[in-house]
């Protein structure tokens, strides 16, 4: 048989997950099997003939953020609250000079509404604040508390918009929002003259790790 990409060339390698033939340029092994290209992008793959084909889940908003998150020195680890499995990444950093211990608190959740997002949003800061250890001034922690969900209320968008951060006397809450559904991420865009020098810091964070 010819490939399907390459005509020109004989081949008796097929796409485990498709039945695609494939020459040499186009087979890529996964787990010791060939597959082709596309079927490895779209997340699809299967040990065995060509057939239906169960769909391997893709990779999630929360494991994206986590992984940008070790890259850049987080320590990262994954925890259970209240039944939700909940990823957690902290980092000490300097911050206009002042060393502050920054905490990712995330977890995807089947819906969200008003209530539910700050409620969790609340319960996430207090996880990062008990870690952080006792504090003497407002602004040693801040906790972003990153929520993941293909059903959020829009109530609740509304309010994480329009809700400037928390500011309480262990630090500052900030709380996110992705829908998985058009992969938009809602948060605070706006800067205030209380604490007006964080902000810039607090924006390009979300640009960096939270925005895919």
């Amino acid at each position: 048989m010819k490939c399907e990409k390459h005509p020109a060339v004989e081949t008796d390698v097929v796409c485990m997950s498709c039945g695609r033939a494939l020459c040499g340029i186009c087979r890529i092994n996964f787990q010791g099997r060939p597959h082709c290209k596309r079927c490895i992008e779209i997340g699809r793959i299967m040990g065995g003939p060509p057939g239906p084909m169960p769909i391997i889940a893709p990779v999630t908003y929360v494991s994206m953020v986590a992984d940008r998150l070790a890259r850049s020195g987080f320590e990262v680890f994954n925890d259970t609250l209240s039944g939700i499995p909940i990823t957690v990444g902290n980092k000490a950093e300097w911050i206009l000079l002042n060393r502050i211990r920054v905490y990712v608190v995330m977890a995807q959740v089947p819906q969200v509404d008003e209530n539910q997002a700050f409620g969790l949003s609340r319960t996430f800061y207090e996880i990062s604040a008990n870690r952080g250890g006792t504090l003497l001034f407002a602004g040693q922690l801040m906790s972003y508390s990153v929520i993941s969900s293909p059903v959020i209320d829009q109530r609740a968008i509304g309010l994480v918009v329009r809700s400037k951060p928390q500011v309480h006397f262990r630090g500052w809450e900030i709380t996110v929002l992705h829908d998985m559904n058009t992969n938009m991420v809602y948060f605070h865009p706006e800067s205030h003259l209380f604490g007006w020098a964080l902000y810039p810091y607090i924006h390009s964070f979300v640009r960096q790790y939270l925005i895919p």
